[in-house]
């Protein structure tokens, strides 16, 4: 563990943040699901269609798009802070780039991952069978 870690106590930080997440997330899901209108009207979104374009109505399936968007924003942030981290570490052999770059490297893993369920969810539902 880097040496920065054991005399302070950015284990709170963390945990406030953690826990501040959380209710950030669940207010973002009850609003994307229970405040946003239903899309009924073609047109309105336009998705590119093996067909050239046409409008496709998606119903309730775009709502993922609260969810999907911004996990895809953080896997790109993650991305980014370990190429910087990775790269101050290789310059200075400070441990704390190195916890830097561990911590973003997980992160963007767990958003990564969410990237790739929900983006597989709505494919499925917008160009696959709907189900």
């Amino acid at each position: 563990m880097p040496a920065a870690s054991k005399t302070s106590n950015a284990w709170l930080v963390t945990v406030v943040f953690g826990v501040l997440g959380l209710i950030g997330a669940e207010v973002v899901l009850y609003m994307s699901y229970y405040y946003t209108p239903v899309q009924v009207s073609p047109g309105t979104l336009w998705v590119v269609t093996p067909d050239g374009g046409s409008p496709i109505n998606l119903y309730e399936s775009y709502r993922i798009f609260f969810i999907h968007l911004p996990a895809a924003y953080s896997t790109a942030l993650c991305c980014g802070i370990c190429l910087v981290g990775g790269v101050m570490w290789l310059l200075s052999k400070k441990d704390k780039w190195e916890a830097l770059t561990v911590a973003a490297a997980e992160t963007g893993l767990v958003t990564g991952a969410m990237v790739l369920l929900t983006g597989t969810l709505w494919a499925d539902y917008a160009w696959g069978s709907g189900r």
